[in-house]
């Protein structure tokens, strides 16, 4: 009779990877210290946008694989919750610069 946690090659079953979710993470924080640049935050602020958008579609996507294989989800949880959170204040800076522009310039 064979154990079903043995692979087929006689090892262990791999640990579940985090890759995508430590990617996510990483594009999470980049965009965070990335938006305290003020100098040329402005210009990169679209750009930071997306990368926070691609961050919560990775972080998304390996919340459902762990979801379906039964793995833990504090990684890519913590990585949805720091791209939300960038993409809100990328939005919400983007606004204000634009807003402060227009008043300027007088429109």
């Amino acid at each position: 009779m064979r154990n079903r946690d043995i692979g087929s090659r006689g090892l262990p079953p791999r640990p579940p990877s985090n890759t995508r979710a430590i990617v996510a993470m990483v594009l999470g924080i980049a965009t965070l210290l990335f938006m305290w640049l003020k100098f040329i935050s402005f210009f990169l602020s679209p750009v930071l946008i997306i990368i926070a958008i691609v961050g919560i579609l990775l972080s998304v996507a390996n919340r459902k694989d762990n979801l379906l294989n039964r793995h833990p989800m504090g990684v890519p949880t913590a990585a949805l919750i720091i791209n939300v959170v960038s993409l809100t204040l990328n939005v919400l800076f983007l606004t204000i610069c634009v807003a402060c522009v227009a008043c300027i310039v007088g429109l």
